[in-house]
């Protein structure tokens, strides 16, 4: 389990499917999956603020195992996961949060009626 840039609200689970096929992923795996996921959740899809209360569970990643080039097939993973879990954030229908602000405008009494 990692959590994204919120750690109260935005969570990535990791549960593959058990099958005879299923390899455990490599630590340098893990480690892209988790930057992927919290690339995606520090600016999200819709205007590139941060994401809050989203929950994403792994079930499969099925990432060829070779020795050769491993830097470019790690940064490939961690786009890969990064595009993944934005494509499924545009596919849950997300909403903007509206920001509320309170404020305290100290002005002369002729101005008053100008502010509200």
């Amino acid at each position: 389990m990692a959590t994204g840039n919120d750690a109260h609200a935005t969570s990535l689970r990791h549960s593959a499917v058990a099958s005879p096929q299923h390899v455990k992923l490599s630590q340098a795996h893990r480690s892209a999956i988790i930057a992927g996921f919290r690339a995606a959740t520090a600016a999200g899809p819709l205007i590139g603020d941060m994401v809050h209360g989203v929950g994403v569970k792994l079930i499969f990643a099925d990432i060829e195992h070779s020795n050769h080039i491993s830097n470019v097939r790690d940064a490939i993973v961690l786009s890969t996961t990064r595009n993944a879990v934005r494509q499924s954030l545009l596919g849950a229908r997300p909403r903007l949060l509206e920001p509320v602000y309170e404020i305290e405008v100290l002005t002369i009494a002729e101005c008053v009626e100008q502010i509200r």
